[in-house]
């Protein structure tokens, strides 16, 4: 009996032992965790107090100038985020940003150990004073403010940061001679919007504009550089400090360059067959398709290609394809009319036929000579390469298709395969 007591009493005990550390344990953690609330809640008391320590006769419309031979110096710097449009037909461009300023105001700078060791205290954008920074060029006026609300963070020591963000959009002077493979460069001037340089300062941070926060969002636009610069006038006005900061950009050509070099490649396969085609009623029927592709292919050109009052080379360039076209097509109509009304030439024609360009081939091309009795005949050139050249070209139509159709034919081929080559060569960046 005396030993179940004793067991009991030892188990209970170690459970009351148990329950006792237990709760210590639990009451410790809710002691830290009550410190902790406790802390936070003295440190916002501490940043209130501060604030309202440091706003007491502080006039935030005042420049914080230290004295009257000391210029207000801003430091500014752009975070380049996102390239949004780039319009070449309204010759302007718009990105987003975060513009950094930083500059000193010893009005509200505090004694660290004597302020709860707060090093930095944060600040409505409403309550502190705020440089009057401008975009120059804006391509059209909105509204008088350009960035976004945002807290402004100073320290100890008076130095203040302040970083907004902004959605800007200038105009940039576009040449699109070099179409698709063209750059532009776009240039944001900042300033302020009062002050001149003998009172206000303004320098950039960095040489650069910082691409840390940067996303190519834009699928038809590549950045290519972005420098950061200096001037003391703006316009016709002398002693305006201001920073200009220059992007540059690079149109992406890949799906143009598909698109265009499939166009002269077309035309010439079409014109092509307007001279082989043999029967002239389905030539005509072929012809008019041709003239239905080439009013469409006009289309697609005329939505692709951008509106530019200056001559753009590559559409020079493809301009001429459909030109070319067309007077294939008008050749083609007059030899199948003289063909079908055995009209007689007109004199120029007559003059231009008298060059025997047939005998020439023949003497030249090796499988004639190894076969001097051999014939053919092609669709609108019914060319006949026989002993019976002299008889065949007796007659006015023949003789143009015998004498005039071979040269164009392959002159035209030959410009045309040069205009690809050409084509090529300025398509590919």
């Amino acid at each position: 009996m005396d030993c179940c007591s004793s067991t009991m009493f030892c188990m209970l005990f170690g459970i009351t032992v148990l329950v006792i550390l237990l709760v210590g344990t639990a009451g410790g953690e809710t002691e830290d965790q009550q410190g902790t609330l406790f802390q936070g809640r003295d440190r916002s008391l501490d940043e209130r107090k501060l604030r309202e320590k440091l706003m007491q006769n502080y006039d935030k419309a005042i420049m914080p100038n230290g004295n009257d031979t000391v210029k207000f110096l801003l430091r500014m710097e752009m975070v380049l985020t996102g390239i949004v449009e780039v319009d070449a037909k309204n010759q302007r461009a718009l990105i987003t940003a975060w513009m950094k300023m930083e500059w000193s105001d010893s009005r509200i700078q505090w004694n660290v150990t004597e302020n709860s060791n707060l090093r930095s205290l944060p600040f409505s954008q409403e309550d502190i004073y705020i440089p009057e920074v401008i975009l120059f060029n804006r391509y059209r006026v909105r509204s008088s403010e350009i960035f976004g609300s945002s807290m402004a963070v100073v320290y100890s020591s008076g130095e203040v940061t302040w970083v907004p963000a902004a959605s800007l959009e200038v105009p940039c002077n576009m040449s699109l001679t070099t179409w698709p493979n063209d750059q532009h460069e776009c240039v944001f001037i900042f300033g302020h919007a009062s002050r001149d340089s003998s009172t206000f300062e303004l320098t950039p941070s960095s040489s650069d504009v910082s691409l840390e926060s940067f996303s190519p969002t834009s699928a038809q636009w590549k950045l290519v550089t972005s420098r950061t610069e200096l001037s003391h006038s703006y316009g016709f006005q002398d002693g305006v400090d201001n920073v200009r900061f220059c992007i540059t950009v690079q149109r992406v050509s890949t799906p143009l360059l598909r698109s265009l070099t499939f166009v002269p490649v077309l035309l010439l396969l079409m014109s092509v067959g307007v001279l082989v085609i043999a029967d002239p009623s389905f030539r005509f029927l072929y012809a008019t398709l041709n003239l239905a592709w080439g009013l469409a292919l006009g289309l697609f050109m005329w939505h692709v290609v951008p509106y530019s009052e200056e001559p753009v080379k590559i559409v020079r360039l493809l301009s001429w394809s459909p030109v070319s076209l067309f007077v294939a097509l008008c050749i083609a109509a007059f030899l199948d009319f003289m063909e079908c009304l055995r009209l007689p030439l007109p004199r120029f024609l007559n003059n231009l036929c008298q060059w025997n360009f047939l005998d020439v081939l023949k003497s030249r091309w090796p499988w004639n000579r190894r076969n001097t009795n051999l014939s053919f005949r092609t669709s609108s050139e019914n060319l006949i390469l026989s002993d019976d050249v002299d008889r065949a070209r007796n007659l006015p139509s023949t003789r143009l298709f015998c004498d005039f159709a071979p040269c164009w034919r392959i002159c035209f081929l030959l410009v045309h395969g040069v205009a690809i080559g050409i084509l090529s060569l300025t398509v590919v960046p």
